[in-house]
């Protein structure tokens, strides 16, 4: 489910009983030779697949499978769906990519692909499936020119004409976006749903009474959107909006429980009993998960207890995650692990253990990383000699260059590498995506704060050393 922002991690309403008829012809002649009653044929012409295609549904956390079925002919496969009202359905191989297909008004759908590249695979002659499709792209190209239009401003603060003419510039987008949803809402009111999701306006020209940014974001994202609307139950879509949105508050430093509030003001409008609180819910757990923020702890226990009994996709192996997150987040005693350093000496975590230390991932390759260097750097000298420590993990994969940085850089703490890039293993136990990624440890070994840059360090350690 990844495009950028949009994803496509389509879920469906309650399961269905999916009636799969196999013949010795091929899938189209198999349809024409039956009459149409057990419900909408969807026609699959798909290369590539060892033995089996399926049918999936998305249940606000991960794939649920309906069906596996073999071919009937060569690369021809046949699914009959229940007819009812739009809902989304996944086709694709059950370990590997799947694309969504929108089935409503249609009386057959054809579906043509490869099992290998199914993001490229196409739902033919279905106008709805056409119109969702554009729609999909229209979403991608504004969010990429508004934010295109974002980075440029961030660069001209201080050339006034330069702002009114980039703000402008987002005046237009914000039109292009009140256009289609309103177009939508006239000829196509289910997409125009989908749409609402993705209607978003900019702060510059729609600041209204919000003070900044921030608040105008958790305040006005889903302005347009009634999430108590039933039909959101199969616009799984909400999965991804909220992801997008819990992602960006998860990206700024804001306190805890401000985070939890502007999300939770918006999860309370939708009713819990709904499949859309669900889809909701799973994206506000995977964005907050992916960035190893602290209240992915809350809201995952919270989807544990919700959906557990009943046996939703992806609970149990959330479960495990949340066990292991519980060692990683704040207030949690971080794993031990053993690591060369650059003399080939093994060296533990566990070594530093009465001293406040720094696990920093990092890599010479990685700009950021070097540009935090000197603080951390300046921070080290300040405060060694009161307690502090810093254990370098770097992801390089070439001894050279990672020795070289250490020297050119001036970082004469300790320092730890496999040389396996994003394969090194604690940067998987730590569940480290990107870099620079730090976390900070107090004399017990056990997590203060993680995910933050120098200046945070700073006020840190002025609280624990001054």
């Amino acid at each position: 489910m990844k495009h950028g922002i949009i994803s496509f991690y389509n879920t469906l309403p309650p399961l269905f009983s999916i009636l799969i008829f196999l013949t010795c012809g091929g899938a189209k002649e198999m349809v024409k030779s039956k009459p149409i009653s057990k419900g909408i044929p969807i026609i699959c012409e798909v290369t590539s697949c060892d033995k089996e295609l399926g049918l999936f549904q998305f249940d606000g956390l991960a794939f649920k499978k309906l069906q596996l079925v073999k071919p009937v002919g060569k690369d021809s496969f046949v699914f009959y769906v229940p007819e009812t009202k739009n809902s989304f359905y996944y086709i694709g191989p059950e370990k590997g990519q799947k694309k969504s297909v929108l089935v409503g008004s249609d009386q057959s759908l054809s579906f043509e692909g490869d099992c290998e590249n199914m993001r490229r695979a196409k739902v033919k002659d279905s106008p709805m499936n056409d119109q969702y499709a554009k729609l999909t792209r229209d979403f991608g190209q504004n969010k990429s020119n508004m934010n295109q239009i974002y980075r440029k401003l961030m660069g001209v603060k201080s050339d006034p004409e330069k702002i009114k003419k980039m703000e402008a510039q987002m005046a237009v987008i914000d039109e292009r976006r009140l256009n289609l949803l309103d177009s939508l809402k006239r000829t196509a009111p289910f997409l125009a749903k989908i749409a609402a999701l993705e209607t978003f306006l900019s702060f510059p020209n729609n600041k209204g009474t919000y003070a900044n940014d921030l608040e105008h974001y958790a305040g006005e994202y889903f302005r347009f959107v009634d999430l108590s609307d039933p039909d959101y139950n199969n616009i799984p879509y909400v999965f991804e909006a909220f992801k997008t949105y819990a992602q960006t508050l998860s990206s700024v430093k804001i306190p805890l429980e401000q985070h939890a509030n502007y999300i939770d003001e918006i999860l309370n409008t939708i009713p819990k009993d709904s499949r859309t609180y669900r889809y909701a819910l799973g994206g506000v757990v995977t964005a907050t998960q992916g960035k190893n923020h602290p209240n992915f702890l809350k809201y995952a226990k919270t989807f544990v207890e919700l959906y557990e009994k009943e046996k939703v996709a992806g609970v149990m192996a959330l479960k495990e995650k949340l066990k292991s997150a519980e060692n990683f987040m704040p207030g949690g005693t971080a794993p031990d692990f053993t690591l060369p350093t650059p003399e080939g000496n093994d060296m533990k975590l566990s070594d530093l253990r009465g001293k406040v230390v720094l696990v920093d991932f990092w890599a010479s390759w990685c700009g950021p990383c070097r540009r935090e260097n000197p603080h951390v750097v300046q921070l080290y000298n300040k405060y060694k000699d009161k307690g502090f420590d810093v254990l370098g993990v770097s992801l390089d994969k070439k001894r050279d260059a990672w020795e070289k940085a250490i020297k050119k850089d001036g970082l004469e703490w300790h320092h730890v590498s496999d040389l396996r890039g994003w394969g090194n293993e604690v940067a998987k136990m730590y569940s480290v995506s990107s870099i620079p990624h730090t976390i900070l440890l107090d004399q017990e070994g056990k997590i203060i704060a993680r995910n933050f840059r120098s200046v945070e360090l700073e006020e840190h350690l002025k609280e624990i050393f001054d």
